[in-house]
C-alpha cells in the first residue's frame, strides 16, 4: 500500500509542474488535470520562471529503479515478498522465478535480459551473488520492454532494485548427502557487499565439491553386453556361434575362464577346467551416475558513482571447475592359438577379457574461466546510455580413455610365450589409449546502448532505443583420437550490431486522446548483425500495447528472426565417449555404444517467424493482496532450426543412417553432432496466477494475557 501512495503522490506532482512550465493559474487546475505518469523526468527548479501568487514550482523526482518506457510490470515483489522465498542469493532467487521468468519466444535455456536500478549491467554474473536482503523490490517484464533495453525479444526482463544503503558479510559452510546414500557433497563461501551514496562494491569467494554416484547405488539394471566380455573372461570360436571344441559337442559355444586360470602354470590347463556358460561382470561398479566434481569461484564488483546520473562499474572473476566420470571397463579381444601353452583346445578360440585389472575408464575434464567487464552509464534527459565492454577466456581440457593397444600381447601368444598368461590381470603391459580434446574460447565484446524521447506527440512521448555493438570471438580446437592428431584452424567470428526501437503512443487516458479506447501504442524494431562466418543477418518485428483500463493489459506482436549457429556448435573439437547405454529402437534392446561429439562445419542459419498474443487481468484490488491471471498464446515456425541429435529412434536412424554404425547388426557408434531440421512449428498457451497475500506479522508487545 505505500508504494501505491507513492505513484499517486508522484503523479500529482507532476501535475503542478506541468501547470507551472506551461504558465497555467491556479484556475486551470481542473481542466488540465490530464498529464502523463508513464515516466517522469528529473525536472529542476527552472530559475527563469517568475515567483508570483499564480505559478507553483514543483520538483519532481522519478521512482528510483523504475524501467523506461511504458510497459508496466507482470509481477513485483517487495522486500517482505522476496523474504517469503527463503533463498540465499540472487541466483537461487532468479531459479525460483523460472516459471514467471520464462519465455517461449527465444530459442530455449536461456536466462532472462537482467536489470539493475532499471539500467543495463555487464550481465546476471554481477550480481548472482548478492544476498537477497539487498533488494528493495524485483520487477518481472514482458519481452517486448527488452526492446527497450537494446536486447532481442525473445527473452524477459527482470529488474532488481537495490536498497540505497546496505551492508553485509556472509560466510556460509555446508554439507549433505543423498537419502540413499552416496553423492557426499559440501560447499563453503564467503561474500562481503558494501552499498551506500551510490558507491556498490563486493567480493566473494566460493568452493564446491561433490562425491561420485555409482551405477551399483542405485537401483539401475546391469546391462549385458552384447559380446561376453568379462574380468575373468570368456572363450568362445572364432566364428560365435560355432562349437568352440569339437571334444567338448557341437552344443557348447561357450566357456567361462576358471577363477584361478590367471595363476595356473604353462600346460597346467586342461578342458575340464573350463565350464559351460558365461562369466558376468557387474559393469555397475565401474560406471558412474554422477561424476566426482570439484569448482570454485573468485570475484568481485566495483560500482563508482562520478555523479548523480553518471556511473563506472568494474568486474572480474576466475573460477574453475574439475570432474572425473568412469565409463565402464575397456575390453579386448585376443586369438589364443592352438599350441599355446595356456591353450587346451585343439583349434583356435577368441578369449573375450577386461583390461586394467578392473579399473574402470575415466574422462576427466578442467575447465577454467576468467572474465573481466567495464559498464559505464549515464544520462542526459530525456535520453539515458550505457556502454557495456567485456572480455572472457575459456580453457577446456578433456582427457578420455577409450581402449587399450593389445599388439604387443597377441604377438606374444602368437609366438607362444610360456610367460605370458592371458588369463591374468591385462592393462599394465597394455596401457589405455587417452583421447584429448582441448578448445580455448576468447570472446571481446563491446554495446553502447541509449534510450528517450525521440518526438513529442498528443498522446505522449515517442520512444527509441538505439544499440551499436561489435564483438570478436575466437575458438581454437584440438582432438587427438586413436593416436592421431587433428588440429583444426582457429574460428573466428567478428559481428557488427546496430538495433533500433520505436514507441509510438496512439491513445492516451492521461492526454485526453480518445480516452475511451485506453492506452494504445505500437512499435516497431531492426536488428542487423553482420557476421564474418555467415554475412548479414536480420530481425524485425512490430507490435502493439494496449491498456485498455486499469484491469485489462493486452500485448501482440509479430517477429522475423534469422540466427547463426553458435561458433560452439561450428567449431567444438571431436569427443569419442565410450559404453554409453542407449535403447536401440530397431533391435529393441539396451547396447553400449561409443558416442561422437563436437562441433558440426555443415551447419545452416535458421529462420524464425514468431507470433504472440498476450494478456493480463487484474480483476480487483484489496489492501495487503495481488491477484493476477496472465495468458500467452506463441505460435512460432522455425526452419532450418538447429538441434542437438535426437534420440535413436527407428525413424531417426531411417533419416539419419549415416549418423549410425553397426557390425553384424549391433549399434556401436551413434555421430552425436548437432544438425539443422527442415522446418518446426510449435503452438503453446501459458497461463498463470498469481495470488500473493501480505500476512500480518504478530505484536511484539502488549506483555502477557490475562
Amino acid at each position: 500500500m505505500p508504494s501505491d501512495l507513492h505513484v499517486s503522490a508522484t503523479a500529482a506532482a507532476f501535475v503542478l509542474l506541468n501547470l507551472a512550465i506551461s504558465g497555467a493559474g491556479a484556475q486551470s487546475v481542473q481542466s488540465s488535470a490530464a498529464v502523463p505518469t508513464q515516466e517522469p523526468e528529473r525536472v529542476a527548479d527552472d530559475p527563469t520562471l517568475p515567483i508570483t501568487d499564480d505559478n507553483i514550482i514543483v520538483s519532481g523526482v522519478r521512482r528510483r529503479g523504475v524501467t523506461i518506457g511504458d510497459i508496466e510490470p507482470e509481477l513485483v515483489l517487495d522486500a517482505e515478498a522476496i523474504e517469503a522465498y527463503g533463498v540465499s542469493d540472487l541466483a537461487e532467487l532468479l531459479e525460483q522465478l523460472a516459471p514467471q521468468t520464462g519465455s517461449s519466444r527465444g530459442r530455449g535455456g536461456g536466462r532472462p535480459a537482467v536489470l539493475l536500478n532499471g539500467r543495463r549491467i555487464s550481465g546476471f554474473r554481477e550480481i548472482g551473488n548478492y544476498p537477497p536482503e539487498a533488494i528493495e523490490r524485483v520487477e518481472v517484464l514482458p519481452e517486448e520492454a527488452a526492446l527497450q533495453y537494446g536486447f532481442p525479444a525473445n527473452q524477459r526482463v527482470i529488474n532488481f532494485i537495490l536498497k540505497k544503503d546496505y551492508q553485509s558479510f556472509r560466510a556460509d559452510l555446508a554439507g549433505g548427502t543423498t537419502t540413499e546414500g552416496g553423492r557426499e557433497n559440501g560447499e563453503a563461501e564467503t561474500s562481503t557487499l558494501y552499498i551506500k551514496d551510490g558507491w556498490r562494491w563486493n567480493v566473494d569467494l566460493e568452493y564446491r565439491r561433490s562425491a561420485r554416484l555409482l551405477e551399483s547405488e542405485r537401483d539401475v539394471e546391469n546391462a549385458v553386453p552384447q559380446v561376453p566380455f568379462d574380468i575373468l573372461g570368456n572363450i568362445e570360436a572364432l566364428t560365435p556361434g560355432e562349437p568352440v571344441d569339437p571334444a567338448l559337442g557341437t552344443d557348447v559355444t561357450r566357456l567361462a575362464v576358471p577363477d584361478d586360470a590367471g595363476e595356473a602354470a604353462p600346460g597346467s590347463l586342461t578342458l575340464g577346467d573350463f565350464e559351460e556358460g558365461t562369466n558376468e561382470t557387474d559393469l555397475r561398479d565401474f560406471r558412474t551416475l554422477l561424476p566426482a566434481s570439484e569448482s570454485y569461484e573468485f570475484g568481485g564488483t566495483l560500482n563508482i558513482p562520478a555523479s548523480d546520473r553518471f556511473d563506472v562499474t568494474l568486474t572480474g572473476s576466475i573460477e574453475g571447475s574439475d570432474t572425473e566420470a568412469e565409463q565402464g571397463l575397456a575390453s579386448a579381444t585376443l586369438t589364443l592359438p592352438t599350441g599355446n601353452p595356456y591353450s587346451p583346445f585343439s583349434n583356435d578360440v577368441s578369449l573375450y577379457k577386461y583390461l586394467g585389472g578392473a579399473r574402470p575408464l575415466e574422462r576427466n575434464q578442467e575447465t577454467s574461466t576468467g572474465n573481466a567487464g567495464l559498464t559505464i552509464s549515464d544520462e542526459f534527459a530525456p535520453w539515458r546510455w550505457t556502454l557495456n565492454a567485456t572480455w572472457s577466456r575459456t580453457e577446456t581440457l578433456t582427457d578420455t580413455e577409450r581402449e587399450a593397444d593389445v599388439s604387443s600381447e597377441q604377438a606374444l601368444l602368437d609366438a607362444g610365450d610360456a610367460g605370458f598368461n592371458p588369463y591374468g590381470v591385462l592393462g599394465s603391459s597394455a596401457p589405455f589409449v587417452v583421447d584429448r580434446a582441448e578448445s580455448v574460447t576468447a570472446i571481446t565484446s563491446a554495446e553502447w546502448s541509449s534510450s528517450g524521447t525521440v518526438l513529442p506527440l498528443p498522446a505522449g512521448d515517442a520512444k527509441g532505443a538505439l544499440t551499436l555493438g561489435a564483438s570478436n570471438r575466437t575458438q581454437r580446437a584440438f582432438s587427438r583420437l586413436a593416436g592421431e592428431t587433428a588440429e583444426r584452424d582457429d574460428l573466428d567470428r567478428l559481428r557488427y550490431l546496430g538495433a533500433f526501437n520505436l514507441d509510438v503512443p496512439l491513445t492516451s487516458r492521461d492526454y485526453e486522446i480518445l480516452p475511451a479506447i485506453g492506452d494504445l501504442s505500437l512499435n516497431g524494431n531492426i536488428r542487423v548483425e553482420d557476421l564474418s562466418d555467415f554475412g548479414t543477418l536480420t530481425t524485425y518485428g512490430y507490435g502493439v500495447n494496449w491498456r485498455v483500463n486499469d484491469k485489462v493489459r493486452l500485448i501482440a506482436s509479430w517477429t522475423e528472426e534469422e540466427g547463426a549457429p553458435s561458433i560452439s556448435q561450428l567449431g567444438d573439437p571431436v569427443t569419442l565417449t565410450p559404453n554409453v547405454r542407449v535403447f536401440d529402437f530397431v533391435t529393441g534392446e539396451t547396447v553400449e555404444v561409443t558416442r561422437l561429439d563436437g562441433g558440426n562445419r555443415d551447419l545452416l542459419s535458421d529462420d524464425r517467424s514468431v507470433m504472440n498474443l498476450g494478456v493480463t487481468l487484474d480483476p480487483f484490488e484489496i489492501e495487503n493482496m495481488q491477484f493476477s491471471i496472465q495468458a500467452n498464446y506463441v505460435e512460432s515456425e522455425i526452419r532450418n532450426r538447429i538441434e542437438a541429435f535426437p534420440n535413436a529412434t527407428a525413424e531417426i536412424q531411417a533419416a539419419f543412417p549415416e549418423r549410425f554404425t553397426r557390425e553384424n547388426g549391433v549399434l556401436t557408434q551413434i555421430d552425436n553432432r548437432p544438425v539443422n531440421y527442415d522446418r518446426s512449428e510449435r503452438r503453446e498457451i501459458r497461463w498463470s496466477v498469481n495470488f500473493r497475500k501480505r500476512l500480518q506479522r504478530p505484536s511484539s508487545g502488549g506483555g502477557r494475557g490475562g
